[in-house]
């Protein structure tokens, strides 16, 4: 055996219960402290909220052009269709008239910027007198598919308490409902049994929201406002008209009921019909907008 061989120098800091990796080499005071973190460090990002980026995909605005006829004129980037819809009566409901209450067409934008219309009859409604005893009202919007030789769509719609609207679609349940502040309707789907009450405040997906002028709006005037959001059901073209149809169905029967809803101090339109202190109408407001 060799004898003149140096021990090798161990390293008095080392302990085989410590872990120096990162570390060898320095004291203990001096080892870096990992968990500590950077004195400049951000403060962590808010947590994400739906209602936060809840904002409309689609909005329109419904102007009464006369007693017969309206039209959905798109605001936005996002919106390029516009429709025109037109009513067979002009005071009620008719159930033993065999034409449909209500019909949308498409509009497009001419040269000149007008409205010229580009698919006449894409939809109709129709309300129904028939149906199981006891007796509610119901509807049913026919819709045309753009697909060559597809089927038309029919969604069936009802309103077992003479209040509320409900339909089905792929699967998921539905329902328009009335709130009183700020006065609307609201399409929200029924994730539950308690869900389809007016108690519930539930996911909304679309709402039209009543101008001050509301259903008294007349000559171009802004009858309310509609707002689509992101959803299933929004996510396609039919989906979107299948929105459309079923609003302006329910509006037109809370109008036929004598419930021309309005709210107060939501302002006028391009076109709008102003209202006296007492309330009644004057001549209609061209070319600018009206702030009541």
């Amino acid at each position: 055996m060799n004898t003149n061989q140096a021990e090798p120098l161990l390293n008095p800091l080392w302990s085989p219960s410590v872990d120096h990796r990162g570390d060898q080499g320095q004291p203990p005071d001096q080892a870096q402290d990992h968990n500590e973190l950077p004195p400049d460090y951000d403060p962590p990002a808010p947590l994400y909220t739906a209602s936060s980026y809840h904002s409309a995909i689609h909005t329109y605005h419904l102007r009464a052009t006369n007693a017969t006829h309206h039209k959905l004129v798109p605001f936005g980037p996002h919106s390029r269709t516009s429709y025109e819809l037109s009513y067979k009566s002009t005071t009620s409901l008719n159930p033993f008239s065999k034409r449909p209450d209500i019909s949308l067409s498409r509009l497009t934008r001419g040269p000149n910027g007008e409205l010229e219309l580009q698919e006449d009859g894409i939809a109709c409604i129709k309300f129904r007198t028939g149906g199981t005893v006891p007796w509610h009202p119901r509807a049913v919007l026919t819709l045309k598919i753009d697909t060559d030789g597809a089927e038309p769509m029919i969604q069936e719609f009802e309103s077992k308490d003479f209040l509320t609207w409900t339909f089905e679609n792929n699967g998921t349940r539905y329902i328009w409902t009335h709130r009183d502040v700020p006065c609307c309707i609201e399409l929200s789907p029924i994730t539950s049994p308690t869900s389809a009450t007016t108690e519930s405040v539930p996911f909304v997906i679309s709402r039209f929201t009543y101008s001050q002028l509301g259903n008294h709006a007349h000559h171009g005037g802004d009858v309310g406002v509609l707002d689509i959001f992101s959803d299933s059901l929004t996510s396609t073209p039919a989906g979107i008209e299948i929105v459309i149809g079923t609003c302006v169905a329910v509006v037109r029967y809370f109008k036929s009921l004598g419930r021309k809803y309005r709210n107060e101090g939501t302002g006028g339109s391009a076109a709008a019909g102003l209202l006296r202190p007492d309330r009644g109408l004057t001549s209609t407001v061209r070319g600018g907008l009206a702030y009541i």
